[in-house]
């Protein structure tokens, strides 16, 4: 008798392990799991959003530059899901403007027109490969980045009755779209790099010859941006006291905002006086 009750200790026994282990695999698979999965996609997406800033700073630095991108997304007991990085030649924003610098060289008073036209370009996307959380791609339009919401990278357009700051950048490539579970690898080269600094009673160089500027008049401007980012952009457009459109039609001082769906037009309602202004405009040729 004592056999049997032994023998049926043991059996309950093995079948109370089999259950505490298989309740506990249960558990890891169906909490731990989908768990560490988001937790590995949302490094990815902080990890992106980090490289993509790093990638805009550089870019207005205007040197040539590496950039890392993180890939590869852990899906748990081993598994790992590719990320992809793209990047696509699309144009979206454009800048053109008029302006006379009257300058004194010489003892003498002169005046110089100058028309300046840049166009805006290149997007970088990354973005997983996967199904734990809803996929949002990471844009970087030239200078700044978002991820449908939110936009990060540095200031865009700076602008009062005084003075016009802008940096824009362009990026020129093949079209390309990579996927791996390590590091991808963007580089970057200059192809130009144009920079105009005027400042009232500032020295200069016009044409060669040494010069001092006198006054600044911006006679047209128009600076249009095309997309689904626009709609945000004025985060990154800083006017006087921080005035900004958030939709429709607004004047600050002398200029005019049109901010409609996806589209935002920034131009003059008449001539304007400047005591500054500074332009700076990058182009690369970017490969991965």
């Amino acid at each position: 008798m004592k056999q049997k009750d032994d023998a049926v200790a043991e059996i309950i026994g093995t079948v109370l392990i089999f259950v505490i282990v298989v309740t506990l695999l249960t558990a890891y698979a169906s909490w731990y799991v989908p768990l560490q999965e988001q937790r590995s996609q949302q490094d990815f997406y902080q990890n992106s959003i980090s490289a993509e800033s790093e990638l805009s700073a550089k870019l207005m630095q205007g040197y040539n530059f590496v950039q890392s991108f993180p890939a590869g997304i852990s899906g748990g007991f081993g598994n790992t899901f590719d990320t992809y990085l793209s990047f696509v030649n699309i144009s979206y924003g454009a800048l053109s403007m008029k302006f006379m610098i009257i300058y004194s060289t010489a003892g003498k008073n002169m005046s110089e027109n100058y028309t300046i036209d840049y166009t805006q370009a290149g997007l970088i996307s990354a973005y997983p490969s996967s199904s734990f959380l809803s996929q949002i791609a990471i844009n970087d339009y030239g200078s700044f980045l978002t991820d449908g919401s939110v936009f990060y990278g540095p200031l865009y357009i700076h602008i009062s009755n005084t003075s016009f700051s802008a940096s824009l950048a362009r990026m020129n490539g093949e079209n390309f779209s990579e996927s791996s579970s390590s590091s991808l690898y963007v580089s970057g080269t200059v192809l130009t790099k144009t920079s105009s600094i005027f400042a009232v009673n500032g020295a200069t160089n016009i044409n060669g010859t040494a010069a001092t500027v006198r006054s600044i008049k911006l006679l047209d401007l128009n600076y249009t941006i095309n997309g689904p980012f626009a709609d945000s952009l004025e985060k990154y457009i800083m006017v006087e006291s921080g005035m900004g459109p958030i939709s429709g039609n607004i004047s600050v001082g002398s200029y005019r905002f049109s901010l409609v769906s996806n589209r935002m037009v920034i131009s003059l309602t008449s001539p304007l006086d400047l005591d500054a202004m500074d332009l700076l405009y990058l182009s690369y040729y970017v490969s991965l």
